[in-house]
């Protein structure tokens, strides 16, 4: 039996909404409403390290996720997090082509650094992705 349009429109919708991490994980539901878990929604955001900076310095993932460092410079780098973490990591000396990709298992925001170079830092939001389903709307189409 196929789902109706209007159920496919939905979840289409629902997915593209889930590529936008940040936006997501500002939203709160409103009364009545039914939230369902997108548990293993997983994917990979990238972060370049050029010069002396992470770009994007902030990157927000669901849980289960991985964010992947990749060096574009010259001068050797890492990704290192702060001290007492609860998500530590060390990627060890970056060269110039080098990267490194971590799993984030924990919610939370888990700031970084550069071993090398203080002044680099970068952050990680980790967040328990849900869609927030309203009945009037299901209800109506």
């Amino acid at each position: 039996m196929s789902r109706p349009a209007y159920l496919r429109s939905a979840i289409a919708l629902c997915a593209t909404l889930l590529a936008c991490g940040a936006l997501l994980a500002s939203l709160t539901a409103p009364a009545g409403a039914v939230e369902t878990s997108l548990a293993g929604a997983a994917f990979t955001a990238h972060v370049s390290i050029v010069d002396f900076a992470f770009s994007p310095e902030s990157v927000s993932v669901p849980v289960g996720s991985s964010v992947r460092w990749t060096h574009n410079g010259a001068f050797p780098h890492t990704t290192t997090s702060d001290p007492g973490s609860l998500e530590a990591w060390d990627s060890g000396t970056l060269g110039a082509g080098g990267a490194f990709t971590k799993t984030f298992m924990a919610t939370g925001v888990f700031s970084y650094h550069c071993g090398f170079h203080p002044g680099m830092i970068g952050r990680v939001a980790v967040f328990t992705p849900t869609l927030t389903f309203l009945p009037a709307i299901l209800k109506n189409n």
